[in-house]
């Protein structure tokens, strides 16, 4: 008899299980409990049963449902929730952790009383559903007629335990569910476009093609491709051109399928027009996952900027105007190449570093250039300009510089960085000098020519002819002839030569004795000729010169010389002049050489020369005499002075001008380098966060799919914690990923029927709301879709709502509202925090301003601009311990 009660029971039990199974698959969790508990209280012969929660602190029950007897005769009043330290004996259960009989409840220990319409309870037995530790639920019966027994423990310790097993897969497919759904939001509001692919391989395991099988709505819109059009096929036949693409590129792809290495590269799509950059990693042999992201903008924008550096450099070449940025922090200099060339060195072989530029500068003017750029550090001065010298280090050469230099300072007015400009002015300076020497030779020869106390005759000869006109003159006539030239003053200096011999230039004007007699021969043998007289004589040093006399009027100020030749039908005595190199110290051998490179004349060519230069001579006294006469006129005085006047004007306005051109050239270098290391910045972003982070996300979808498989346990329930965080992490970063991007890029929003409500869902459901933030949608039912960029309005609603989230973390209300304007759609997004301070509210969508500790101050920046790319207008209303309130217009 006690056998076939057992096998009753046991087939009960196990029918019971079955349909509890069965049930599970179809019902809710409050019907389910309620059929638990049913069960529970006929199996034992109950009255009444009882099924709640324990909360994880254990410090709270969760009052979940009764059955429908005692539900009957109860009319106590409940809250939802009942702390531990108030109940009675009914929770000793989770205090003890092991199920508890009260046969006679009205004598049993620990009790506090039943509340006011409480069933009245004779006896109760209570189960605890324990895990890991801790009681997860608690269920009982009462008021059995019999006393309650081991085997009632048993009966319901055995269906509790199958009833915890199906609450908590119930709970793990709501979470995977949860999972997949914001994986799947996530998926397909990601700006870059994602797909999942199967590499095709021929016989010698080599690429061939591939098979599209996932891809996302940011892919279809960058390879305008419809979805339905490509999962399935072989990419040669969805992509137009394929097999004109770089076989690299295909054989890249069947490595990272093959062997798991991940790889990124740039491609350009002939067909469409665009380059893309690829980031592909491998989830599993055989398959590639690849992101691409549409950076046709971005190489735009570099070759732009190429191109404006290259203008940049050319005209800093042109106008020797070179820019520079000196780091005080980091005590870093960076220079154009400009301010390289200027100072003679070379990019790679010099750190740019204040101590280099100091180096660079002469030493004699080192301190003050350093005391000027210190004290202006020191004194507040926010700018300062300085002329001085620098020396190149590649050749010696001493240049002149003008320095111009502005000051960066923070918020505490500390100078963090200091921009400037150097110019080469060593032209200008060399112009200036000329000028000025010029002048000065012009008033001592008018001085000279002008005084009544000295006649035309007793002027230096340097003072009355144009010397260096006539130097230049007579170093063409060389070129042409190979006759050299000389003039000569009175006093033996050489106001002019050409054509002078090694001999003379190395060796005889170079050692004291044979220096006097060219000095005697230049000026006793050549002494007392007249007008138009030719005399041909050799010097003391043994070679033939010519002469012939300079007259100015009728005074002999100077003699013109051919000489240091030999005649072509006489024989030079070579012997004399090997004695003269020992008698004098000359290096024998160099000497006769120089002796032997001494050239030979016709006599003729010598008389013709001289008849020429003595007419030359006559022509040069005419007119340098007429020159005096006419410097004696005030008027050519003033006309001179005037034209003086005329040019170091256009010297000046030529200085401004370069100086106006430098300054712009660097005010657009600066530019041009923000712009550069925003996009660096925002492709750096791109390329190795946000497809490093595409990647986690897609592993997390497949690990999550792996970690269902597993048995449950505290691992699993640790590692479904672990991968919730990371989700929510990703979420975070991806929209700071985006709102960098979106802040960095053109914005070039599409035109498209937008459901407001489905975008506002969308939007909310990708912002972690705490459970403390009340959320309400009212939207104007007028209201059937809004013409603008829908990916655009998601990114702003996920903005605001962000922010109103941020702004209240102690809790509150975030209201979302959408009404029909006359001239087009209005919503605004309204939170319960602290409201927005006075002094940042002018600042509030200025780039990288935050008042957040998380954060990085673009989100409201990408608001701005992405609102008044599709045409509509954004701003505020906050109050004080009120709250915010941001209102968006589009136009109808």
């Amino acid at each position: 008899m006690r056998s076939r009660e057992v096998r009753e029971d046991t087939l009960g039990k196990g029918k019971f299980l079955l349909d509890l199974y069965r049930k599970a698959l179809t019902l809710p969790d409050q019907d389910l409990y309620d059929y638990f508990l049913d069960h529970a209280v006929n199996l034992t012969k109950s009255k009444i049963g009882f099924f709640h929660f324990v909360s994880n602190d254990q410090k709270t029950i969760a009052l979940t449902t009764w059955n429908k007897e005692a539900l009957k005769n109860c009319t106590a009043n409940y809250v939802n929730h009942y702390p531990m330290a108030e109940a009675g004996n009914w929770a000793d259960r989770i205090r003890f952790k092991r199920p508890i009989i009260y046969n006679d409840f009205k004598n049993s220990p620990h009790q506090k009383g039943l509340p006011k319409g409480h069933v009245p309870l004779k006896r109760m037995l209570g189960i605890p559903i324990i895990e890991k530790g801790k009681t997860k639920a608690i269920f009982g019966v009462g008021n059995k007629k019999a006393p309650y027994t081991q085997r009632d423990i048993d009966q319901l310790e055995l269906i509790g335990t199958e009833l915890n097993r199906i609450i908590t897969q119930r709970r793990a497919d709501a979470e995977l569910l949860e999972s997949k759904e914001k994986y799947q939001l996530l998926f397909e509001n990601m700006v870059d476009g994602f797909a999942f692919c199967q590499m095709i391989y021929d016989k010698q395991d080599k690429p061939r093609d591939f098979i599209c099988l996932e891809v996302n709505q940011a892919f279809e819109r960058i390879l305008r491709v419809k979805k339905e059009h490509v999962l399935g096929k072989k990419a040669t036949e969805v992509f137009r051109g394929f097999r004109n693409v770089d076989p690299h590129i295909l054989n890249t792809l069947g490595l990272v399928a093959s062997t798991g290495l991940e790889e990124k590269f740039e491609l350009f799509i002939e067909p469409l027009k665009i380059w893309l950059a690829a980031s592909a990693y491998s989830p599993q042999r055989g398959y590639f996952a690849v992101i691409v992201e549409d950076i046709t903008q971005r190489k735009k924008a570099e070759e732009a900027l190429k191109e404006s550096e290259g203008q940049l450099k050319r005209s800093q070449e042109i106008a020797h105007v070179g820019s520079w940025e000196l780091d005080l922090v980091a005590n870093k200099l960076v220079w154009t190449d400009e301010v390289y060339r200027i100072f003679g060195l070379k990019p790679l072989e010099f750190d740019a570093t204040y101590e280099t530029f100091l180096s660079c500068v002469h030493p004699d003017d080192r301190e003050i250039v350093d005391k000027t750029f210190n004290a202006s550090l020191d004194e507040g001065n926010d700018n300062y300009e300085i002329d001085h010298r620098a020396v190149r280090k590649d050749t010696g050469e001493i240049r002149f510089v003008h320095e111009k230099c502005s000051h960066i300072r923070d918020k505490f007015g500390e100078v963090i960085r200091s921009v400037g400009m150097v110019q080469d002015i060593t032209e200008r300076k060399k112009a200036e000098q000329a000028l000025r020497e010029s002048e000065e030779r012009l008033q001592l020869k008018l001085d000279s020519v002008l005084s009544p106390d000295i006649e035309i005759g007793e002027n230096d000869l340097s003072n009355i002819i144009d010397v260096p006109s006539l130097q230049a003159t007579m170093d063409h006539l060389y070129e042409v002839t190979n006759m050299g030239f000389a003039l000569i003053d009175l006093k033996g200096k050489v106001l002019v030569g050409t054509g002078w011999q090694d001999i003379c230039t190395k060796f005889h004007r170079v050692n004291p004795r044979t220096c006097k007699n060219c000095i005697e021969s230049d000026i006793e043998l050549s002494s007392g000729l007249k007008k138009g007289q030719i005399s041909l004589y050799k010097c003391k040093n043994n070679m033939w010169d010519v002469v012939t006399p300079l007259f100015i009027g009728d005074k002999h100020v100077g003699n013109v010389f051919f000489g240091q030749f030999f005649f072509d039908d006489e024989v030079p005595n070579r012997e004399l002049f090997a004695a003269q190199a020992e008698k004098y110290g000359f290096n024998k051998e160099e000497y006769l050489a120089a002796f032997d490179r001494i050239p030979r004349f016709s006599r003729k060519s010598i008389q013709e020369l001289m008849v020429f230069y003595s007419r030359f001579s006559e022509l040069v006294s005419k007119i340098s005499h007429s020159n005096l006469k006419l410097a004696k006129n005030l008027n050519l005085q003033k006309e001179l002075q005037e034209k003086l006047e005329d040019k170091a004007a256009e010297v000046e306005e030529y200085a401004s001008q370069m100086e106006k051109l430098a300054e712009e050239r660097a005010r657009k270098l600066k530019d041009a380098e923000r712009l550069s290391a925003i996009g660096a910045t925002a492709g750096m972003v791109g390329h190795d966060i946000r497809n490093p982070l595409q990647a986690i996300t897609g592993d997390i979808y497949l690990a999550r799919l792996e970690i269902a498989k597993l048995p449950d346990n505290t691992s699993k329930q640790s590692m479904e914690e672990s991968m919730l965080s990371i989700e929510e992490n990703i979420l975070y970063i991806n929209k700071i990923v985006a709102d960098l991007q979106d802040f960095a890029k053109p914005l070039n929003p599409r035109r498209e029927q937008v459901n407001l409500s489905k975008a506002i869902t969308d939007a909310l459901a990708m912002v972690v709301v705490p459970k403390n933030i009340k959320v309400t949608i009212n939207s104007d039912e007028k209201i059937t879709a809004l013409t603008a960029d829908s990916t655009m309005i998601k990114r702003i609603l996920v903005n605001l709502a962000q922010n109103a989230v941020q702004a209240m973390p102690k809790g509150g209300k975030l209201t979302i509202t959408t009404t029909t304007k006359r001239h087009g759609i209005e919503i605004a997004i309204q939170d319960t925090g602290e409201g927005i301070p006075q002094e940042v509210q002018s600042k509030l969508f200025t780039p990288l301003m935050t008042t957040k500790s998380k954060g990085q101050g673009f989100g409201l920046a990408v608001v701005k601009r992405m609102t008044e790319a599709m045409g509509g207008t954004v701003t505020f209303e906050t109050e004080s311990g009120t709250g915010t309130k941001f209102i968006l217009k589009f136009p109808a």
